[in-house]
């Protein structure tokens, strides 16, 4: 019983990130599963899929601070192993909020002056230009709150940030039911979903407040040389990220925009069912990403813990995946109208493999990412976006929407050999070789 419970208080704060996660992201799956059919039943499936067209500038939120918060964690991780002073350490913070405040209104204003283009881009329409202002509002405050979380992070307080981010869950829930309630009136879904930003904005920076116990790091100092040194190390990470909101949202921005908003719509749910059960993997790789980068600091092995996250991937798959593809077509009649899972259910079985290839790949962007290998991750994306390109011109022609599925199954293969081999490839010099040669090492 003494081994257990020094067992537990050792491994007491991965237990609480990781179990944190999980129990709240269950509950968020739990809402998720009740409130879509209702919207869906009320508003229709076209509803939907106006609905994640507006949302997918939400994708963008992590990749408007040009890399800074990588970069920032980085540092402020190091600083605190380092057992840097409060003050260096909080000089370093208000050098990054004044680059934080400009970033958010670099990211507002533009949505709120050319709404109405980005309504026409995405709707061909000019009616939704005030529920993309709303969107704008929401991708300043979530900016800020990436900054927040940042920091929370560096502590690795992974706990405050799920539950930060189940706040949001349950407005974003809450606003599902006022969309199906209002017959699918998605600007009273906005609002709701614009509370849920502010909510989660204020409780991410009580918590910061209360973990570095003063309020002087939110006093901006401009500092060229510190914003320059956050920028030139976030930058290949930026391009990844600039990279990554294109290979992982254009699927449903074409179908949207040159197919049907009813096929998006199906598209939509398929790729929602799967990508819930995300979270079971992500408790893991969010709990351990920042002993990832002090075990490199370190320069201690990470191979156990790569080992647990690829176990969580394969239970996931043996006890989410395996049984979603099999048994599609009566777990999504008893989940939403027959007609529906008619069109989503073969799309389901296609986005189950997909989706397990790209935990794959998460993993191992977490590991490169942690190992400040950004310039890699960076040449990867680059060729992977033009990999996608490609299949769009082949597989879709051939295979309708459920192309856009294989294409995705096709890219997360290739992402994840490319990963692989990035994440063990040193530059070693050899005395019979040139300088700078390369070999293939197991590390």
């Amino acid at each position: 019983m003494n081994k257990i419970l020094s067992v537990v208080q050792a491994f007491r704060e991965h237990i609480l990130n990781a179990g944190s996660f999980v129990v709240l992201r269950i509950i968020s799956l739990a809402l998720f599963f009740f409130t879509t059919p209702f919207f869906i039943s009320r508003a229709g499936s076209e509803a939907y899929g106006r609905l994640t067209l507006l949302l997918l500038l939400f994708n963008f939120v992590g990749y408007l601070d040009l890399g800074t918060g990588y970069a920032l964690h980085m540092r402020y991780t190091r600083a605190l192993i380092r057992a840097r002073s409060a003050l260096s350490r909080y000089r370093m913070l208000s050098r990054a909020t004044s680059f934080y405040y400009i970033m958010f209104w670099m990211a507002i204003v533009p949505v709120l002056i050319f709404s109405e283009e980005f309504s026409l881009l995405l709707f061909s329409s000019p009616d939704y230009s005030l529920h993309l202002k709303l969107v704008g509002i929401c991708l300043g405050f979530m900016l800020l709150d990436s900054f927040l979380g940042a920091i929370l992070k560096a502590h690795n307080r992974i706990y405050q940030t799920n539950i930060a981010l189940f706040l949001f869950d349950v407005f974003r829930n809450a606003a599902l039911l006022v969309g199906g309630l209002s017959q699918g009136n998605l600007l009273q879904l906005m609002y709701v979903i614009t509370g849920g930003t502010l909510v989660k904005f204020l409780y991410s920076l009580s918590s910061v407040i209360g973990t570095e116990k003063t309020l002087s790091w939110l006093w901006p100092q401009l500092n060229r040389r510190d914003f320059w040194l956050n920028f030139r190390f976030g930058l290949p990470v930026f391009g990844t990220s600039v990279l990554g909101i294109a290979i992982h949202n254009i699927d449903k921005i074409v179908i949207g925009k040159f197919l049907h908003l009813e096929g998006l719509g199906y598209y939509a749910i398929a790729a929602d069912v799967n990508t819930k059960a995300w979270f079971l993997v992500f408790a893991i790789n969010s709990s351990l990403y920042t002993v990832f980068v002090r075990r490199h600091s370190q320069q201690l092995t990470i191979r156990p813990l790569m080992l647990v996250s690829f176990s969580g991937i394969f239970l996931v798959s043996l006890f989410y995946y395996l049984p979603l593809s099999l048994w599609a077509e009566p777990l999504l009649t008893f989940w939403i109208d027959p007609e529906v899972t008619e069109h989503a259910a073969p799309l389901v079985r296609l986005h189950a493999i997909a989706s397990i290839l790209y935990l794959c790949t998460a993993v191992l962007y977490g590991l490169l990412q942690s190992q400040g290998k950004g310039q890699r991750l960076f040449w990867i994306y680059a060729f992977s976006a033009l990999w996608l390109l490609f299949l769009f011109q082949i597989l879709p022609v051939q295979a309708g929407i459920a192309g856009y599925a294989w294409c995705y199954i096709l890219l997360y293969g290739t992402m994840f050999a490319l990963m692989l081999f990035a994440l063990f490839w040193r530059s070693v010099p050899r005395a019979t070789s040139r300088p700078g040669s390369r070999t293939l090492l197991l590390s």
